[in-house]
C-alpha cells in the first residue's frame, strides 16, 4: 500500500513539473516575481598566431599576426522562484558580450546557453539551449578555459566534424533536458534536441545524448553517449569516457577518450580522439599542460594520417583573486595533409596541412 501511494505521489510530482514548466515559459507574472541575479565574465587575450606548412604551398599559409581576442565574454541573467511544495522555477538567459567585436549573436545561437526550467527533489527539467551532457560532465578535464589557444577543444569534441557529424560537445539547440539529483556521488544527465528541419525529402536530424558521472573524493568519472539521425539516411553516434583525479588537494590529472562513427552516405566512417591533461596549483600560481590527438578518419578514401590532428599546450596562470586570473600559454596544432583543425581561439582560414601555433597573454574577470 505504501509503495502504491509513493508511486501515485511521484506521478503527481512529474505531472506538476510538466505543467510548471509550461507555466514558467508562458507566464510573464512568474518571471516578474522571480529574484534576478546578474553575473558574467569579461575575458580577453593578446596573442601572436600563425598557420604555416599548408599542403597547397606558401600561398595558402597564414603569416604571423598579433591580435586582441575575446575569450567567451558573457553576461547572464539568472531568475529563480520558490513555487512551494518543494518545487522551484528558474531561468538562465546568457548572451555574448565580445570585447573585440568578432563574435556575433548576443542572445542568439553562438556560444551561450539560455533555458527555462523546473526543479525539485527529483531533479531538474530544462527547455532551451544547453551544453550536451558529456561536454558538461567532462569539462573539468580541460585545464584551460574555453576559446583559448590551449583548450583541448582544438581536437577533442570536434573530431566528429570530420565525419560530417555534429560535435560531441558544446550546445544543442531546441533541447529538452533532465538532470538527476546527486545519488551518493552519481548523477545522470539526459538531453533530446529537435532538428526541426524535416522536409518532403529529408528527415529531421533529431539528436539525443546521455551522460552519467560518479564522484568519490578526488576522483571524477564520466561516461557519455550521443546519437543523431541523418537527414537522408544513416546516423552518427559517439561514445565518450573521461576521468580526473586530484592528488592530495594539489595536482590534477585528466584523461578523455571518444569514439565516433557515421554512415550518412551508406559507407561507415570512424574516428577517435583522446587527451591527457594536467594542472598543478600552488598558492595563487598554477601550471597547466595538455596533449590531444585524433586518429584521423578511418575507412575513408584517403589515408587516416592525412586527416589526423594533434595539439599540445603549456602555460601558467596566476589567480589574482577568486574572480580574476592572469595567464600565459603557448600552443601548437599539427595537421595531416588534408586536415585543417584550428584553435578554439581560431586563427581563421587554416588551410589543409597548415599547422597553427601561437602564444597568448590573457585575463579573465568574473562579476
Amino acid at each position: 500500500m505504501n509503495t502504491k501511494g509513493g508511486s501515485m505521489k511521484r506521478r503527481r510530482s512529474v505531472s506538476t513539473a510538466i505543467l510548471g514548466i509550461a507555466g514558467v515559459a508562458l507566464s510573464g507574472a512568474a518571471w516578474g516575481q522571480s529574484n534576478i541575479t546578474i553575473t558574467g565574465r569579461a575575458a580577453a587575450q593578446v596573442d601572436v598566431v600563425s598557420a604555416k606548412g599548408a599542403t597547397a604551398g606558401p600561398a595558402a599559409d597564414i603569416d604571423q599576426r598579433t591580435r586582441v581576442t575575446d575569450i567567451a565574454s558573457r553576461i547572464r541573467f539568472l531568475g529563480k522562484e520558490d513555487l512551494g511544495g518543494g518545487l522551484r522555477a528558474f531561468a538562465w538567459i546568457e548572451g555574448n558580450t565580445p570585447l573585440d567585436g568578432s563574435r556575433a549573436g548576443a542572445f542568439g545561437t553562438e556560444g551561450s546557453e539560455s533555458y527555462v526550467g523546473l526543479g525539485g527533489n527529483w531533479g531538474e527539467v530544462m527547455l532551451g539551449k544547453r551544453h550536451r551532457p558529456f561536454y558538461i560532465s567532462s569539462l573539468s578535464a580541460d585545464p584551460w578555459d574555453i576559446l583559448t589557444l590551449g583548450s583541448i577543444d582544438a581536437v577533442v569534441y570536434v573530431a566528429p566534424l570530420k565525419l560530417g557529424a555534429p560535435p560531441s560537445g558544446f550546445q544543442a539547440t531546441n533541447s529538452v533536458n533532465y538532470w538527476s539529483p546527486d545519488w551518493n556521488g552519481m548523477r545522470l544527465r539526459v538531453q533530446h534536441s529537435s532538428g526541426e528541419n524535416k522536409t518532403a525529402t529529408t528527415h529531421a536530424t533529431d539528436e539525443y545524448s546521455v551522460a552519467g558521472t560518479y564522484d568519490l573524493g578526488g576522483l571524477h568519472t564520466a561516461l557519455g553517449y550521443r546519437h543523431q539521425k541523418g537527414a537522408v539516411q544513416g546516423s552518427s553516434e559517439s561514445w565518450s569516457l573521461a576521468a580526473t583525479y586530484v592528488i592530495g588537494g594539489g595536482p590534477k590529472l585528466g584523461v578523455i577518450y571518444e569514439d565516433h562513427k557515421a554512415d550518412f552516405t551508406g559507407s561507415p566512417l570512424k574516428i577517435s580522439d583522446w587527451a591527457l591533461t594536467a594542472s598543478w596549483p600552488f598558492g595563487p600560481h598554477e601550471l597547466r599542460a595538455n596533449y590531444a590527438r585524433d586518429s584521423g578518419v578511418r575507412n575513408a578514401a584517403i589515408a587516416s594520417e592525412d586527416t589526423r590532428s594533434s595539439h599540445w599546450a603549456l602555460g601558467y596562470a596566476y589567480h589574482v583573486s577568486k574572480r580574476t586570473e592572469w595567464y600565459a600559454q603557448y600552443a601548437r596544432l599539427t595537421n595531416g595533409a588534408a586536415a585543417n583543425n584550428d584553435f578554439d581561439a581560431g586563427v581563421g582560414g587554416v588551410a589543409p596541412g597548415a599547422d597553427p601555433r601561437g602564444f597568448a597573454l590573457g585575463m579573465i574577470h568574473y562579476y
